[in-house]
């Protein structure tokens, strides 16, 4: 087998990948996340400014955050 056929880790999970919307001004959540994923999970956030959430909760709010997250290759096969 040559080295150009030899799989390398990028960095991103080979047995799962968890996509998340987390606020844009805490890092816990994704923190936490990444503590207690198992080895070949990778946590991928989508920071969703928050600054008045009442009226982030209405669209476009989440579906711009949504869209972000969704232009990962989170079901990429190897």
């Amino acid at each position: 087998m040559s080295e150009a056929n030899v799989w390398k880790a990028d960095g991103a999970g080979w047995r799962a990948r968890i996509g998340v919307i987390t606020p844009d001004d805490d890092g816990v959540p994704e923190s936490e996340l990444w503590t207690m994923a198992p080895d070949g999970v990778s946590i991928h956030a989508a920071r969703a400014p928050l600054g008045e959430l009442p009226k982030y909760a209405e669209p476009p709010g989440p579906d711009n955050a949504i869209g972000l997250l969704a232009r990962l290759p989170l079901n990429r096969d190897r």
